[in-house]
């Protein structure tokens, strides 16, 4: 502190979170952290996450592919069909504190993020080819083909309002990678705050909004999003719901939706021996108003009905400087009236997280 090296103190200051003998020193570790992390003018985080999955393509769990309303029957291909492998995801951010006032700072601040795909097996998938004609020889898909990259730059600015009412306005630019191509540049604005209502409940809001450039087209699409939440202490544990809708208007038909979704979580406070538990579900709907196959367009559009559920399992005593080991168990279930896009996942997700 002497020094200011904010940074260090913070590292050493978990070391004291993870050694300390009863819940009050703890607790008192865990302030001493945060006021450590406050103070320093630059901020950072990395996530990283090993994900063994049976579908991490987002393949269809059936090789015929039938839309609702109409008798006509398509055949998927390889590619098409759920394929198992693992999903590796890096994500890190970091910022400066360019700014600050007695109830407000800004912050200037850069993001990377990469998810890579290892097939299992090798897959192959034969190219497409006419009827009547000799089909080509089957070529191997690609791991490269379902990575995703990008890199972004923020500026953040959080306002205090008062007691309990906390605001912040972001705004953003950055562009996407798919494939290791350029896919499209992205402008944002994102406004988000939260209430206390009072020493157990806090409400969340946000609203964002998204313009995308496409690189290798003339197409322009927008995204807009708006978020619910309310978070609560109970004698039991800490629960959250939260509602959400979204929206994308773009000139290509196949891409313009709608979506609205929900979620909860629970996380108890007793644990099951050494294993600290936490579960979370959610539902959510997805219209595609334009969706065409081929010349068919389903009543009422494209529509997909998905729920997840999600259990994790921490051990906090084999803590590293208060990092501790996580497994979640993940499971999805999409339900489409274009039985291309049903499809069932269940993963595995492996990393360390923090105890506090």
């Amino acid at each position: 502190m002497a020094e200011r090296r904010f940074g260090a103190a913070a590292f050493w200051a978990r070391q004291t979170v993870q050694y300390a003998p009863d819940a009050r020193a703890r607790a008192v570790g865990v302030q001493d952290y945060r006021r450590l992390v406050a103070l320093n003018p630059l901020a950072f985080s990395l996530k990283l996450g090993l994900r063994p999955s049976n579908n991490v393509n987002g393949g269809a769990d059936d090789r015929t592919n039938v839309i609702d309303g109409f008798d006509a029957v398509g055949v998927l291909s390889d590619e098409a069909m759920a394929l198992a492998g693992v999903v590796g995801t890096a994500d890190a951010s970091a910022s400066l504190r360019i700014a600050e006032g007695a109830r407000s700072q800004t912050r200037l601040g850069l993001n990377g993020y990469v998810r890579l795909v290892d097939f299992y097996g090798r897959p192959t998938t034969t190219p497409p080819f006419w009827w009547g004609t000799t089909p080509p020889a089957p070529v191997e898909i690609r791991n490269a083909d379902y990575s995703t990259a990008s890199l972004s730059t923020h500026l953040q600015h959080s306002r205090s309002f008062g007691p309990g009412l906390f605001g912040m306005a972001q705004i953003e630019a950055g562009r996407l990678w798919q494939g290791g191509q350029p896919a499209y540049d992205w402008q944002g604005l994102e406004l988000s705050g939260s209430k206390r209502l009072n020493d157990r409940l806090q409400l969340t809001f946000g609203a964002a909004h998204e313009r995308r450039d496409w690189v290798a087209r003339a197409r322009i699409d927008r995204r807009q999003q708006l978020d619910f939440g309310l978070r609560g202490a109970a004698a039991k544990g800490t629960w959250g719901l939260g509602v959400s809708a979204s929206t994308l208007l773009s000139p290509a038909s196949q891409a313009r939706l709608w979506s609205l979704s929900g979620s909860a979580s629970f996380q108890p406070k007793a644990q099951l021996g050494p294993v600290a538990l936490s579960l979370a579900a959610g539902v959510s709907t997805t219209v595609y108003p334009d969706y065409m196959v081929a010349t068919m367009h389903p009543e009422g559009g494209r529509q997909d009905d998905s729920v997840f559920a999600e259990l994790g399992m921490t051990v906090p005593k084999l803590g590293i400087a208060a990092f501790a080991p996580e497994l979640k168990l993940q499971a999805v279930k999409v339900d489409s009236n274009v039985s291309r896009f049903s499809r069932t996942e269940l993963s595995v997700a492996v990393g360390w997280r923090s105890t506090f």
